[in-house]
């Protein structure tokens, strides 16, 4: 347990003051020709003797027991290699590859493979048979850490990758150059935009980071040079969202589209195919990298590089400067090669924290085509398993006054508190629906808590939790499955002044729910808080999910644009009223009997209670259909803003490192009821 609670240490507060950051040369003679810097942190799941998964971290330390070699570029070759062996029971390589077909001429880490040796000091418990063994992982076909030839790749913020199944890597400030070192030492760095892009100050208010683009989709297509044929064609539309620092010291929000009148430019191949769009006078270049995958293609890489310059980037803080983004997907095969994949949904790309762009009406046939059309669609699963309202139908007419319930008949305990003096009623937020408390019990209700640092609880949380979860058994047809979150699941999060994070995990199904709780403003004015991020991760178990057409699949979707339960600190929040929350159009998260407080909890107690307003008695209503106005929210619309500018980007880094790392290490054992609908 000890071991658990420090591997979370590492991954929330970070690993950067764990994990040295140690200089590595490839030379050939005196001169250096392989250039890196950096911490690099293993996690290695691992079976154990019980076979039971284990967890354990690795770390490169450097020093006398470390050996490096490598692969100079020499004689106009673009692969540059780099071997780190750590007293040969750790180690890793790097293939560097340089592309001169890209207009900007750049580099990239194209593979990277890391290897251990088995023991049982360094895996404790592990099965006596691998006692002595070499594990391994490697990615490869990737672009990660782009730069421009004549500069070094500089990235000091912490960056997470998982590899492929059992490793994930946590590296840090990190600096390479594996072509053109001068003088045995870094060029001037291209700086990743997790550093050179500041996060929004608290105090500052953003846009919305996405509105829904109105501009059609363009349409792009490529010729091959030999046959005169058309070899690759793209319908698609996209929307930009990238944070900047001015002039001034303050950080906006440049958002824009993908024009029409882009220039596509690439190459078709029989295993891989590039498309590149220039537009803004070449100052912005998205690139796009397909690969054949058995009989099928899929996108492995996305390159972003933009200037920043008026118009897009107007009163820049650093005029013409240019920011390099690469971004790998884990979509998988899209469509057989001949056919085209479309997705009409919004898609989001996250290149960074501060630079998003959002996809829309997209058609892509990268290889195979015939007659310069499309081909036979494969549809993705956004668009095939939107919910139709069947669960939640909307009235088409006013019902009458005499057949229609007033607003709740509360649970019997919900009078009493309601006439309780002190008790303030919070009104439940917009972006919610309620139901009627009901007769019927729903599932049993679970009671969890933070612990803080000094050991006292700092989250508390009593609710009923349902899922409501949207999956296809057939490219037409989807069913949905209701999940209970068991009162005996696992609670863990993390507390920190201005956010608060709740996980519930449970089995079978490896069952991620996280809630993520922020104050509306810095201190010492953090008058309210807010329910702000909702995530959730499982996998598509043909036992829980039956029928399924992606079974065993793992599902991450999280909607980090909310503003709910809002509180003022030191209360707790109650609702026993059915609140829905919507994660995205096909799942659903439900809260009902519901307690709260995520902050200044005293002496392991919840404090004075906020009811929300669908709990408390009020005045019989003139129409059968009026309800609360939603105008007595207070606050909802002036912190917004400043929720999403100033504690997304950090909520979000605990989630990831938390929620992601763990995700992949649970052991199934945990039982849980489900039904189908």
């Amino acid at each position: 347990m000890l071991k658990i609670l420090l591997l979370v240490t590492v991954l929330v507060y970070g690993a950067s003051a764990q994990v040295p950051a140690v200089r590595y040369e490839v030379t050939k003679g005196v001169d250096v020709c392989v250039l890196a810097k950096f911490g690099l942190l293993l996690s290695v799941r691992y079976t154990k003797a019980d076979n039971s998964t284990g967890s354990t971290p690795l770390m490169f330390r450097g020093g006398d027991t470390t050996n490096t070699t490598g692969t100079c570029a020499e004689h106009g070759r673009n692969v540059a290699t780099m071997e780190i062996n750590d007293n040969h029971e750790l180690g890793m390589k790097l293939v560097f590859t340089r592309n001169e077909t890209h207009p900007h001429r750049v580099y990239f880490l194209s593979e990277f493979e890391v290897w251990y040796a088995y023991s049982e000091n360094r895996f404790p418990g592990v099965q006596p048979a691998l006692i002595g063994t070499t594990g391994s992982e490697k990615v490869s076909n990737v672009e990660w850490f782009q730069a421009p030839e004549e500069y070094s790749y500089l990235c000091r913020s912490e960056q997470r990758r998982t590899l492929q199944k059992n490793v994930d890597i946590v590296l840090t400030d990190l600096q390479i150059q594996p072509f053109e070192v001068k003088k045995n030492d870094f060029s001037p760095p291209m700086e990743c935009a997790l550093d050179s892009t500041p996060v929004p100050p608290v105090h500052t208010t953003l846009p919305p980071t996405t509105v829904k683009p109105v501009p059609s989709p363009g349409h792009f297509n490529l010729t091959d040079k030999e046959t005169g044929e058309v070899c690759l064609l793209l319908q698609a539309g996209a929307q930009f969202s990238i944070d900047y620092e001015t002039e001034s010291n303050t950080t906006e929000r440049a958002m824009f589209y993908l024009p029409s009148e882009a220039t596509p430019t690439g190459s078709c191949g029989q295993n891989s195919s590039t498309l590149t769009l220039t537009f803004s006078d070449d100052n912005v270049i998205v690139t796009a990298k397909f690969e054949v995958d058995g009989e099928k293609f899929n996108v492995a890489q996305l390159i972003m590089i933009y200037v920043e310059k008026s118009p897009l980037f107007p009163n820049a803080k650093i005029n013409n400067e240019t920011r390099a983004l690469t971004y790998t997907p884990k979509l998988g095969p899209l469509a057989y090669l001949g056919d085209s994949f479309r997705c009409n949904s919004e898609q989001e790309v996250p290149f960074s924290s501060a630079a998003n762009v959002t996809i829309y009406d997209l058609k892509i046939q990268p290889f195979q085509v015939v007659n310069d059309t499309f081909g036979e669609e494969t549809v993705c699963d956004l668009d095939i398993t939107t919910p139709a309202p069947t669960t939640t139908p909307q009235p088409t007419t006013t019902p009458e006054p005499t057949t229609t319930a007033g607003p709740t008949t509360p649970p019997e305990t919900t009078p009493g508190n309601g006439t309780t003096p002190g008790v303030t009623t919070t009104p439940l937020p917009e972006n919610s629906t309620t139901t009627p408390v009901t007769p019927t019990m729903p599932a049993a209700e679970g009671k969890w808590h933070v612990s803080g640092a000094d050991g006292k609880p700092c989250l508390l949380a009593d609710s009923v939790i349902q899922l409501q979860l949207m999956y296809n058994i057939s490219k037409q047809e989807t069913k949905t499955v209701t999940v209970d979150v068991p009162s005996n699941a696992t609670a863990w999060g993390a507390c920190q002044p201005t956010i608060s994070l709740l996980a519930l995990t449970f089995q079978p199904g490896n069952f991620t729910l996280h809630l993520g709780f922020a104050k509306t403003a810095t201190p010492p004015n953090n008058a309210d808080f807010a329910l702000v991020h909702v995530g959730l991760m499982y996998e598509e178990d043909p036992a829980i999910f039956p029928g399924t057409i992606t079974p065993n699949k793992n599902v991450n979707l999280v909607n980090q644009t909310l503003n709910l339960f809002q509180t003022e600190v030191g209360k707790s929040y109650r609702c026993e009223s059915e609140v829905k929350v919507k994660v995205n159009k096909s799942v659903e998260v439900s809260f009902q009997y519901t307690k709260i407080q995520p902050f200044n909890v005293e002496g392991g107690k919840f404090g004075e209670e906020s009811v929300c307003s669908e709990d408390v008695p009020t005045i019989p209503p003139p129409t059968a259909t009026s309800r609360p106005a939603t105008t007595h929210q207070p606050h909802h619309g002036g912190n917004g803003g400043a929720i999403a500018a100033g504690v997304l980007v950090p909520l979000v880094c605990i989630v990831l490192a938390v929620a992601g790392y763990l995700y992949y290490r649970r052991r199934r054992g945990m039982g849980a009821p489900y039904k189908s609908l």
